[in-house]
């Protein structure tokens, strides 16, 4: 008997290969669709995926509550939802954004062009998906982007982290349809 292959959108995907359908603003391969997800009905029909997967994308959109309009609709029951997020109540950021100092820290780094919109706690996740109609939220502190850091850094932020939430670079949250 052959298994059914899971379907997975994902969601301004940029150059990931995680999934089988790919969407996004600015499509980095002739396999993207373009689609903006702060304003367009996503391309595929109701009750379509088994997944909705978005990597760094929720902190740049201008309207979350339409990205998660058409996340809800375009998964199967019992469909899941994937967010990978920066998180807002890393010990980091607070300095940064309460005293004015995330513009120049980002302006220093060349990155004039920054386009967060928000940054989202683990309660402000998971009060956006209870209200889009998502079901058993579960949020994650999490360290996004592993393979990119040193070993020691792993092991140091790995260590901090299990101290202190604060220290949690990124959050992920899953939730059902």
């Amino acid at each position: 008997m052959l298994e059914e292959v899971k379907k997975v959108l994902n969601v301004g995907a940029g150059e990931s290969n995680y999934g089988t359908h790919f969407i996004d603003l600015y499509p980095a391969s002739g396999r993207v669709m373009k689609c903006n997800v702060d304003e367009d009905k996503f391309p595929f029909r109701d009750n379509y995926f088994d997944e909705i997967y978005a990597e760094c994308i929720f902190e740049h959109l201008k309207n979350p509550s339409h990205f998660l309009k058409e996340s809800h609709r375009v998964p199967k029951k019992n469909g899941r939802i994937v967010i990978i997020t920066d998180n807002a109540g890393l010990f980091g950021w607070q300095g940064k954004i309460h005293h004015g100092k995330y513009e120049e820290n980002r302006s220093a780094k060349g990155m004039e062009n920054d386009r967060h919109f928000a940054l989202f706690t683990a309660h402000h996740l998971n009060n956006w998906l209870t209200s889009s109609g998502f079901k058993n939220p579960k949020i994650e502190h999490f360290i996004n982007k592993q393979d990119e850091l040193s070993f020691r850094y792993k092991i140091f932020l790995k260590a901090i982290t299990s101290v202190s939430k604060r220290f949690s670079p990124n959050l992920k949250a899953t939730a059902t349809k």
